[in-house]
């Protein structure tokens, strides 16, 4: 997922796609990796590692994509800093996290030792 935004600078000129189509791509990547981020830190701070759970908050809050994401995020930021569970903002209309960062039985979508860089978006 790192050399996707490199694909794209170098690419864009070779391939088929209009500019307003690299946009949507772009955001789309966005959304995907903010996700991710978010996802990482409900899986962090469900093994109590709080200083992880915030970096992944952190990200979250660097690439949020739109509106109610922004809240989503700050919401999430207000419950961390008063020592009570996100769950319940980043939980609503997503689901249980144990679900959503699975890709099959042996592959996650993200780790909470994954390096955070690895999410951000250039």
């Amino acid at each position: 997922l790192k050399c996707s935004g490199r694909f794209m600078a170098e690419s864009s000129g070779d391939l088929p796609v209009s500019p307003g189509e690299w946009s949507a791509v772009r955001l789309r990547r966005r959304a995907f990796q903010h996700e991710r981020a978010l996802l990482a830190h409900r899986w962090a701070l469900s093994l109590g590692d709080r200083a992880r759970a915030g970096e992944f908050l952190n990200a979250a809050g660097r690439m949020a994509v739109g509106r109610v994401a922004k809240a989503r995020v700050a919401a999430a930021r207000l419950m961390f800093a008063l020592g009570r569970s996100t769950e319940p903002v980043l939980s609503l209309k997503r689901g249980p996290w144990q679900e959503m960062v699975k890709i099959n039985d042996y592959d996650t979508l993200v780790s909470p030792e994954m390096p955070v860089a690895d999410l951000l978006i250039d």
